[in-house]
This record gives C-alpha cells, structure tokens and sequence, in this order.
C-alpha cells in the first residue's frame, strides 16, 4: 500500500520529545518523498490530546503539515517557534536558496497556542543570554515562494502570531487569532521587508497589537539578517478581504514603511470592527477635537481601524511623496476612535465605502494618536468617496481632519465625494496646504462646519472657503 502521510505516532518516528517526533515526521516524510505529514490529535507518546513545542519545527520545500484537530502548544519556558522554515544560525540569504511551496492546513478545531509566556519581551530581547523576541513567533518563514497557511486558531502568541520576510505568492486564509494582551506587541499577521503578491482573507478574531501589519522597516535586523540578494524589499500587491476582528489596542490593518521601502498596491476589501462595549467603555479619549496630545495615554481600545504610517520608527529617513502608493481601501466599518488613519505621504489612491459608528471621533485624519509623533502627510491624487458618519457626541466629531502638528504638508488633487457627516461638530478641518475638493456633503443642523487654517483652500461643491470662511 502506497502510503499518503506520515504521522508522529509512526512506530520508527516517536521520539523523546514531541518536537522531535514531529521533526522526524517531516524529515521521514521529505525522505520518502510523500510530503504529507498528519499530526493527530491524540499523541500516541503521551497519551494526550496536547503536543508540547520545546523546539522548531524545522520545514522544507514541498511539504504539507496537516494539523488534523490537534492542539500543538509552546512548551513552557520553550524559546522557540513552533513553525520554522530556516536554521536560525545559517539564514539562505540568496535567491538560489529559496524554498517553494510550503502548506500549514488545519482540518476541525486545529489549534497553535504560544501557552504560557517565557519571560522573554521586546525590552530584554539579546540581553543576559537571551535569544531574539523573535522566537516567540508561533510561525516563522524566510525566503519562500508559494505557501499556504489555512483554517486553524492561533491563540496566545508571546509576541507575533506570524512572521514573513521576503515571502511570496501565498496565501492566508480562514485563520482565527485570539490572545488576551497579556505582553507588549502581539501582533497578528506581520508581512515584513520584501512579502509580496499575498492574498489574506477570511480573518477573526482578536490581537494584542496590530491584527495584521505590512511593515517595511529597512536597516538593522531586518535587512542585516534576512536581505536576500536578488530580492526587492518592496511590500506590494498584497489583498487583504473579509476580516471580522479587532485589536487590544492598536489597529485591525496597519501599514507602515521608512528609508526607501515602498509599499504599493494594496487592495483592503471588507473589514469589519468588533471592538466591544467593553473596551469603548475602557478607552482614553484620543482624537477629541482640541485634545491636548501632550498628556494622551494610550486607549484601551483600538485608536484606528486602518492605519498608513507611523513617523516613529525610521531609522534612515521617513518616507517621501511615491513611496506609499496605490492603496484600495474599500467597505469598512469602524466602531472606535478614527476609521481610516493617514501619518504617511500617500499617492494614487483610493478610499470608498467606509462606515463609521456612533463611537468614532474622526472618519478620516491625519492626526497621530500619539504625542511624540507629528502628524499630517502630503497626500496627491487621493479620492475618499461614500461616506457615512453617525456621531453620538457632535461636540468631539470631525468627519475629515486634515491636521498637521509643526510641518506643512499639502493637499494636491484631493477629493471627497458623497459624504454623509450627519450631526459632527466639524465636517472638514483643513490645516494642510493646497486644496480639497469636496462634493456632495451631507450633514443635520447649521450648515457645512469647515474649518480652514492659511494656505488651504476647501472648495465645496463650487465654492470657496479659505482661512477664516465659515
């Protein structure tokens, strides 16, 4: 009988550990050229329906794992992955060196769970003998060409969930990310230097951190470790779709790029907020209409729903005008603090169909959520279409804050097309320079509310209000 896959609890492959039994699998399964390992959900070495992760699991071009209802678990005190698919002290830094076609499927309730945190943080990450936080990835992946993860829970992760550097052509989909906020940064889904041509899609849950993070931050680790020769570091053509979730603290979909990455055609369709009661009811106020940022902690709930740069992280220099480009960002429902936030010069782009709840104090803002940051972007070509706004309190409600904090910015072919602001205190606070072009706005009460600092025009549906209109 020809066999179809290998499992851990194969009489040959059991070993001393369960890390070690799953390693076997996957090096018997690549050696006999059937490519299928089956983790089951009993283990037959233990008797239990757990597998303890004290070390990687170390995978290979064209290998399928199929979590079949199992619960695989990072041991405690473990300071490994559980999903690996490089040796940590011989990274392939060359296109030659690419690995294809790597599957990570779960079948039921297939569960990765990061268990109980190792005491290793960000803030002592490469001190007193410890290794890199980012071990504490559940899954890690380098130098790949096309990969699937698909249809399994990802609980608890000790930092983030999943991390990707100058990974291709794959796609992730049907994932569910639950983890309390219990450390610092516990992102979801990162896609780091170099990730391109990725659909996400079919996403819930919740996260610490940024649910899903496309950051292209060059220098240091990230391009001293993992630059492979003959790839771009661009992150691009990436579609991200149905997403039904949230984030502690953060934001659902953030992207974020310095020194010479860009990051260019990203297609958002379909996200929908879940913050709850709860944490609306826990949140510090952040972009209260003339909030002091000097004295704003972070909220205990997430400060935006999308997010496109954040100027605290360049090591090189920020990012300039063409750098971030052809960003779709279509129906999106927000229920906390702002939907859409802008901190990154953007071109060539497109904003439709977002709905902003009651608990939203800005639709669309330039206005960082963090006091130490500046904020305002130079933004060209940029169109916000179908908007709809139901604020609760019209005394903190701006619909589209144009802000800016010490650095002029402009507005060049910026437009705002059918927006429905409803009882917000401001509908357009235009502090950069240059123009936006507003038509159709719909809004209850007195009239347009515009706010207009010098420098800026609004034109609205063919007339002007510069500084001191109303």
């Amino acid at each position: 009988m020809v066999k179809s896959f290998v499992t851990p609890n194969d009489e040959g492959i059991v070993a001393t550990s369960d890390s070690l039994s799953i390693q076997n699998a996957v090096d018997a399964a690549i050696r006999e050229d059937v490519r299928r390992v089956l983790i089951p959900r009993i283990n037959a070495r233990t008797g239990k329906a757990q597998w303890d992760i004290d070390k990687a699991i170390i995978l290979s071009s064209n290998i399928e794992i199929v979590l079949d209802n199992c619960y695989l678990r990072q041991a405690d005190g473990c300071m490994d992955n559980v999903f690996r698919n490089f040796d940590d002290e011989n990274v392939r830094n060359c296109l030659q060196e690419e690995q294809e076609n790597i599957i990570i499927r779960g079948i039921g309730n297939a569960v990765i769970d990061g268990g109980n945190h190792n005491g290793l943080y960000q803030k002592n990450s490469m001190k007193d003998g410890l290794p890199h936080v980012e071990k504490n990835n559940l899954i890690r992946l380098h130098n790949l060409r096309d990969f699937k993860l698909q249809d399994f829970t990802l609980l608890n992760q000790r930092w983030w969930a999943i991390n990707l550097l100058f990974v291709e052509e794959g796609i992730i989909s049907g994932l569910t990310l639950k983890c309390d906020n219990g450390c610092h940064n516990q992102d979801g889904i990162d896609l780091r230097l170099g990730c391109n041509n990725i659909i996400i899609e079919n996403i819930r849950g919740y996260s610490g951190d940024d649910l899903i993070a496309m950051t292209g931050f060059y220098g240091g680790r990230e391009s001293n470790k993992y630059q492979v020769r003959g790839k771009s570091i661009d992150i691009h053509d990436i579609l991200i779709r149905n997403v039904v979730a949230t984030s502690a603290e953060c934001t659902v979909i953030a992207m974020r790029n310095q020194s010479g990455v860009k990051i260019y055609n990203i297609t958002v369709d379909g996200v929908h907020d879940t913050t709850s009661s709860v944490q609306l009811a826990n949140e510090s106020p952040s972009f209260v209409f003339g909030f002091d940022l000097n004295n704003y902690s972070s909220p205990k709930s997430p400060y935006s729903t999308i997010r496109i740069g954040q100027d605290g992280y360049y090591t090189d220099r920020e990012t300039v005008l063409g750098e971030v480009y052809g960003i779709h960002v279509t129906n999106i429902h927000s229920r906390t603090n702002c939907a859409v936030l802008l901190n990154e010069n953007i071109k060539d782009s497109y904003f439709g169909n977002i709905y902003a709840g009651k608990n939203v104090h800005r639709v669309i803002t330039t206005r960082s959520c963090r006091a130490h940051q500046s904020y305002g972007c130079d933004m060209q070509n940029v169109v916000f279409e179908n908007v709809f706004y139901t604020p609760e309190d019209d005394n903190e409600s701006v619909a589209f804050d144009f802000d800016i904090n010490g650095r002029p910015h402009t507005l060049d072919n910026v437009f705002v097309k059918n927006a429905f602001v409803g009882s917000s205190k401001v509908s357009v606070n235009m502090k950069h320079g240059g123009r936006v072009t507003v038509s159709g706005l719909y809004c209850d009460g007195v009239g347009e509310r515009i706010t207009v600092a010098d420098g800026g025009e609004v034109i609205l549906d063919g007339k002007l209000f510069a500084a001191n209109d109303r």
